[in-house]
């Protein structure tokens, strides 16, 4: 009986030695687990916090991005305004230009007309002007001829009116090749113009 109750008196001291280290592993485990619980509240306050800086962030790089292609496609239409202004204005003066250029061209074709009718008008006016003075010519001569037998004072005064027509028939002459040397720098000042309006 003594052996029996010595045997339950170690039973008893082993049962109480496992509850000891039962407990005491019940303890570390509680102390484990309320650190893990208190680590994780922490990580999941900090993971909260830093989602909600990336949900900031994203936000903030949206509303950025937004304004940024707004102030894009505002600065896109305000170029395409100015490129179409400067456009309608190119083809504004682009019309201007060739309306001056026609019109000019017009002028100096008129003009070049004008000239070419006052020059025929001139060398027709010169022609019956010649001959006019021919025929005058040739009358005086006839008359010089006819008055031959006339007294030395008639042929003399023939012979002055004779001189006379002459040099009035040499100075229309000379007045003639003036105008008509006149007419021709102004027709080469005409062609010219013209040659410049073209290449303008």
């Amino acid at each position: 009986r003594q052996q029996y109750a010595d045997v339950l008196a170690e039973g008893l001291a082993a049962q109480q030695q496992r509850e000891r280290e039962l407990d005491a592993r019940e303890r570390a485990l509680d102390e484990r687990r309320a650190a893990l619980e208190q680590w994780l509240g922490t990580r999941d306050a900090d993971l909260t916090r830093r989602e909600e800086e990336l949900r900031s962030a994203a936000e903030e790089r949206d509303a950025a991005i937004a304004r940024l292609r707004d102030d894009m496609e505002l600065a896109f239409a305000a170029r395409e305004q100015q490129l179409d202004a400067r456009e309608a204005d190119l083809d504004t003066r682009e019309e201007q230009v060739e309306a001056r250029f026609e019109s000019r061209k017009n002028e100096l074709a008129a003009q070049e007309d004008e000239v070419r009718l006052k020059r025929s008008a001139f060398e027709a006016h010169a022609v019956e002007l010649r001959s006019a003075l021919a025929a005058e010519v040739r009358a005086v001569e006839a008359r010089v001829r006819t008055s031959e037998r006339a007294s030395k004072e008639a042929r003399d005064a023939a012979e002055q009116r004779l001189a006379e027509t002459k040099r009035a028939a040499a100075a229309a002459e000379a007045a003639h090749k003036e105008r008509s040397a006149a007419l021709d720098r102004r027709q080469a000042e005409m062609d010219r113009r013209q040659r410049v309006a073209a290449i303008a």
